[in-house]
């Protein structure tokens, strides 16, 4: 679930939309996917060190050095 983070344990895919068990969210299948991916895309960049910002830019972090 993208609003829970609970995971099912098998769904279907003839099951398009579904209701999560946890909080009750109706889910469009693809669509909550999508999210899922965004969400995991973004821990990955900040574990590597990027800046995310909430429009979707990034930008690697840096601290810049006095002359």
């Amino acid at each position: 679930c993208s609003e829970c983070n609970y995971k099912m344990e098998e769904i279907p895919l003839s099951m398009r939309k579904w209701s999560c068990p946890n909080c009750r969210t109706e889910h469009d299948r693809d669509h909550n996917a999508a999210k899922r991916i965004l969400q995991e895309a973004i821990l990955q960049l900040k574990a590597d060190g990027h800046t995310v910002f909430a429009c979707g830019g990034l930008r690697q972090t840096w601290i810049a050095t006095a002359r």
